[in-house]
């Protein structure tokens, strides 16, 4: 009894010695630097959020820009309706709703393909940042070309009729 007594005060001491180690503690070198991917990883997210709000707002800006195009007197001068050239567009080359839905769905899908990536850890975290990435430039890209597209209608327009003039954009 007295070799019970002495020995359950050394038990319950050596039991809570764990509890007392830093969770880092016991990491090895390659898990400490996990914060540093998680902020990348993070990065990658916002990234690829910011580059499909460009595509998207530049998207339904160019959708529902007016298509006929007029002289400054408003003699009629062309037709020109914008029109989704990209993957979506097979739901509705003029259907900006369908065509915005559409990639969000697929940016939402790859977005949590990522985050699955992302928990199995090692190395599939470079590749769930990569994917945030490469999506992400992909719509980044389709927004730049979408203002610069819009940006120069009028200089087309003026190319395909002569006219040198002030180009009026109407719907009807």
């Amino acid at each position: 009894m007295l070799l019970v007594a002495v020995c359950l005060p050394s038990l319950a001491s050596a039991e809570e010695q764990p509890f007392l180690l830093k969770r880092n503690d016991w990491k090895p070198e390659r898990e400490r630097r996990a914060p540093k991917l998680d902020f990348l990883f993070k990065a990658s997210n916002t990234y690829l959020w910011a580059g499909t709000s460009l595509d998207m707002a530049t998207t339904i800006q160019a959708l529902h820009h007016p298509p006929i195009a007029r002289q400054a007197n408003g003699s009629f001068l062309m037709s020109y309706p914008s029109r989704e050239t990209g993957w979506a567009g097979r739901l509705g080359i003029q259907n900006a709703g369908g065509v915005v839905a559409a990639n969000a769905f697929l940016n939402f899908g790859i977005n949590l393909l990522s985050r699955k990536l992302y928990r199995k850890g090692g190395r599939w975290r470079i590749l769930a940042i990569g994917l945030n990435l490469y999506k992400g430039t992909d719509n980044a890209m389709a927004g730049i070309h979408n203002i610069r597209y819009s940006g120069s209608l009028d200089d087309r327009i003026r190319q395909a009729t002569g006219y040198r003039g002030q180009v009026v954009w109407t719907s009807h």
